[in-house]
């Protein structure tokens, strides 16, 4: 009887997604996008979707750092609902001189957090917070607060080429309010672009609508 060859796990640390079918991955603690070698893409493919795989191509796959032994297989691409509205065009916004300074001083803090730390550490610590959101409800009205407090304070603080820090200090007044939201991090290729927005339900609450529609998820942090 030919031999079974052992389950395998995507790597711990790695997320992917299809991007425009292609399969693109993460590296977390590298703080890395990439692609895998033409050679090796359809190999991992077919170990994506369950189909049996032939021990020589599961080696390689964990030789390049893709695949680990154990586990309970196949890892599904990411996958996060659409984004279909944008809450910081939301009327009435709501929010307060103090919800803005709150705005202005997190991201400078998280401008310093993206310098100084791996983005695995950040990423922890904003898990780690999420222990004491409560669960979801359908009362938008602080998540608009964030929305407009973080368009207001683009007046006095660049927002330009600064997606990640500005969406990891949303992420973080969101859980200051006790509110629940998805920190997203996006690919697109041809040519390649990252992107970074807080997302609820359906709503883009950090990150503009229109950017968010071009990028593909690969890794949603809750």
């Amino acid at each position: 009887m030919p031999q079974i060859a052992p389950p395998h796990s995507l790597r711990a640390g790695l997320s992917w997604c299809l991007c425009n079918g292609q399969p693109v991955f993460l590296d977390l603690a590298r703080d890395r996008y990439f692609c895998l070698p033409a050679a090796l893409d359809p190999s991992f493919r077919r170990w994506s979707t369950g189909a049996p795989l032939a021990s020589e191509a599961l080696d390689q796959l964990v030789a390049c750092g893709i695949l680990e032994s154990g586990g309970s297989g196949p890892t599904p691409a990411t996958a996060h609902p659409p984004a279909q509205r944008d809450l910081a065009t939301a009327r009435p916004h709501g929010h307060t001189l103090s919800d803005i300074v709150g705005a202005i001083a997190l991201q400078l803090a998280a401008r310093r957090a993206v310098k100084r730390s791996p983005l695995s550490a950040i990423v922890a610590r904003l898990e780690a917070r999420r222990l004491g959101t409560p669960a979801d409800g359908d009362d938008e009205s602080p998540l608009r607060r964030v929305a407009s407090a973080f368009v207001a304070s683009a007046v006095l603080l660049r927002a330009q080429d600064q997606c990640l820090p500005r969406a990891i200090a949303a992420m973080r007044l969101c859980h200051h309010l006790g509110q629940p939201a998805a920190l997203v991090f996006g690919v697109r290729i041809n040519p390649f672009a990252a992107h970074c927005w807080v997302q609820w339900k359906d709503a883009v609450v950090v990150g503009d609508l229109e950017t968010v529609r071009l990028y593909t998820p690969i890794l949603v942090v809750t």
